[in-house]
């Protein structure tokens, strides 16, 4: 992916995945998991400055190693990278944590964006859905201004990646903000998805979304019920396939 990045030419490569992860579900699932300590969470040291964009509702984790200078003036000796996760990703999970070692060694300063939905509070508009491309364009300005960007690269993964492509498709056209960008694992068909996903890993995924949903129920239910956001939280709580959570809760949060 870091060396797709700054290839000028639009490419597409055939990846053909190994017995035990056939799916870009099983590979998201699998990239997740740290094998050295059998576990989600991640045994990368790394240590992040969060910054939080007012304009955008979002927030950045400018990463770097331990051992380097946390003045994000340094951000300037090398290439930016913004990673944005999948919809419940962060700088906490295992997959992210892994590209972002990978791009600190290749010499690419990590930037991960956090969506304004998993911040605490939640924030929503007052009217219509969430523009989580409109977040984007904001967060990369305020990047380019803030970190005073000479070389600006991209990487989404799963939901991250169909809001990134979505963003270079529309508003990135006009400004070229991006030097290079790569979309990994894009689910640009929810229904196709499902028929490839066995009963139980559909519900698996479906209680990963409703962990993050659950520790947020709170600044949902304060929408009201007359507004364009608001979600029946409990009914996707009780979803058994991630379909009906995407109905009850982020097809009405998103639009």
């Amino acid at each position: 992916a870091l060396s797709l990045v700054q290839s000028s030419q639009l490419s597409s490569f055939t990846f053909k995945a190994n017995f035990f992860f056939p799916t870009p579900f099983f590979q998201t699932f699998g990239s997740s998991f740290d094998i050295r300590k059998l576990s989600f969470q991640s045994s990368i040291e790394l240590k992040a400055i969060q910054y939080r964009v007012p304009i955008a509702e979002t927030s950045l984790d400018f990463v770097y190693f331990p051992s380097e200078d946390s003045n994000s003036e340094a951000a300037g000796t090398k290439k930016l990278l913004m990673i944005i996760p999948g919809l419940t990703g962060s700088i906490n999970d295992s997959y992210i944590r892994e590209l972002c070692s990978e791009a600190l060694q290749n010499d690419f300063r990590p930037i991960v964006l956090n969506s304004r939905w998993l911040a605490k509070p939640v924030k929503l508009p007052k009217a219509g859905p969430i523009d989580f491309i409109s977040d984007v364009e904001k967060t990369v300005n305020y990047i380019i201004k803030t970190f005073n960007a000479k070389e600006l690269y991209g990487i989404g993964i799963s939901y991250g990646s169909n809001m990134l492509c979505k963003y270079l498709g529309t508003v990135g056209r006009n400004n070229e903000a991006f030097k290079g960008a790569v979309s990994i694992g894009n689910p640009f068909n929810m229904f196709r998805n499902k028929k490839l996903i066995s009963s139980f890993w559909n519900l698996l995924l479906c209680r990963i979304l409703q962990k993050a949903l659950i520790e947020r129920k709170k600044s949902f239910r304060k929408t009201k019920k007359h507004s364009f956001n608001f979600v029946e939280v409990e009914e996707a709580v009780k979803a058994k396939n991630f379909i009906v959570f995407d109905e009850f809760f982020t097809r009405r949060m998103l639009g």
